[in-house]
């Protein structure tokens, strides 16, 4: 019984352990987006990232010729360790061509 216990305590001190606080997880996404190959290849490399956004659906990222969405899922873990991140992007929208009421947008005042 107390081997048991033993080996229930390490399995889930590990997967515990797995679980970042909010600010490293949103840290992670971040990194997975900016590194994201295929990001580079649905934008021109001209083009000057000005913001990667959270929406309710997903992400947005803002260059200064194109907006991006995409969405991201989180892989499953066998073990311990970084998240690892699956993302899936629309394609690009040019910012002259699109609708005032962007989810994005700053709201003065908040």
């Amino acid at each position: 019984m107390k081997k048991l216990f033993t080996v229930l305590f390490i399995a889930c001190t590990a997967q515990a352990m797995a679980l970042l606080p909010p600010l490293y997880t949103s840290i992670d996404e971040v990194k997975a987006i900016v590194n994201s190959p295929e990001l580079s290849q649905k934008l021109d490399s001209g083009e000057s990232i000005i913001a990667v956004r959270r929406t309710r659906d997903g992400w947005v990222v803002i260059t200064n010729k194109h907006v991006l969405s995409g969405q991201m899922e989180t892989l499953p873990a066998d073990h311990p360790g970084p998240a690892q991140f699956q993302l899936k992007w629309g394609e690009p929208i040019e910012r002259t061509k699109l609708p005032s009421n962007r989810p994005w947008k700053q709201r003065s005042g908040a």
